[in-house]
């Protein structure tokens, strides 16, 4: 499969853009497209968004994990998924979830763990499920390398 840099690289041709082109969309320097190109740096998440979003393509495509260049999968509208008692749109993103590599869950989890860590300790939880940590492992189930955890949510108060 090829690199995150040559898919990169690739795409930016296919739409005949120049390194300048990607670099003012992205409001970064030519020699930033360059080193993303050249595989000596990573755009950061955020970036790595923009760019699907720009050459419409998944992530994975574009981080060179498959070669499905389907369309990114359109963002969940935060309102309908963060809705008290919207069950469907929660089932909804379980299930796109489930459809994410590995890799990606585990940087939603870590996400979710760390976002609820924060607000446990300044107080701002909202009530609801109760909560402990549990740990993970790995895709097949085995454990991880490294003490992992997060949320085990239990009954709804």
């Amino acid at each position: 499969m090829p690199t995150l840099g040559q898919r990169l690289k690739m795409l930016r041709n296919t739409h005949n853009m120049k390194q300048s082109d990607l670099a003012e969309v992205m409001h970064v320097s030519k020699f930033t497209v360059s080193a993303w190109e050249r595989d000596l740096q990573k755009p950061d998440y955020n970036r790595l968004e923009s760019l699907s979003r720009i050459f419409n393509v998944n992530l994975s495509y574009l981080l060179g994990e498959n070669d499905d260049n389907s369309p990114p999968v359109p963002d969940i509208d935060e309102q309908a998924v963060w809705a008290d008692n919207d069950i469907e749109a929660l089932q909804n993103a379980a299930k796109m979830l489930t459809q994410l590599s590995f890799s990606s869950r585990m940087i939603i989890r870590a996400s979710i763990s760390q976002a609820y860590q924060i607000e446990k300790e300044a107080g701002t939880l909202r009530k609801g499920y109760d909560v402990t940590m549990t740990r993970y492992g790995t895709d097949d189930g085995t454990p991880a390398d490294e003490e992992q955890l997060e949320p085990d949510c239990g009954e709804a108060k």
